[in-house]
């Protein structure tokens, strides 16, 4: 890990830093967000 902070942390600029953390967290919530048919399934199950 502390070469990753060496050779990339530490060489951004806080808005570097904090558009890496936007990106990431998009990334992030796309990849944890329920798949569309799960939901659609999840609905019929709730109208039954």
């Amino acid at each position: 890990m502390a070469a990753v902070r060496r050779h990339l942390i530490d060489l951004l600029t806080p808005d570097e830093i904090a558009a890496l953390d936007a990106l990431t967290q998009r990334v992030v919530d796309h990849l944890t967000e329920p798949d569309p048919a799960e939901r659609r399934a999840d609905r019929r199950r709730l109208r039954e």
